[in-house]
């Protein structure tokens, strides 16, 4: 089974949608497009795994300038998320919407 995680981009928040490969809505919550944000975005992936061992997990959001730049690296960055090879993808925002 998969996670994939959506991201909704914009200046001040970031809309999170976590879905499994069934297409079950885990949970959706809204955080401040910051560190803070982002790292909230990783303990969760992190949790889902623990309790839900996932083969894959795909994290996705929408290229919107300098607003997608800051969680897009954290995220694809972080030695954590590396190690149980979570894939970061950035799509063009009129391509996914």
């Amino acid at each position: 089974m998969n996670l994939f995680v959506g991201i909704d981009v914009s200046s001040k928040k970031l809309d999170i949608c976590f879905l499994d490969s069934d297409d079950t809505r885990l949970k959706e919550e809204t955080l401040h497009n910051d560190i803070n944000g982002a790292k909230q975005v990783k303990d969760s992936i992190l949790a889902y795994r623990q309790q839900f061992h996932y083969e894959k997990i795909v994290i996705g959001m929408e290229s919107t300038s300098v607003y997608s730049f800051h969680p897009a690296i954290l995220l694809d960055n972080d030695e954590d998320l590396q190690r149980i090879g979570v894939e970061v993808v950035v799509q063009n925002h009129k391509a996914i919407h």
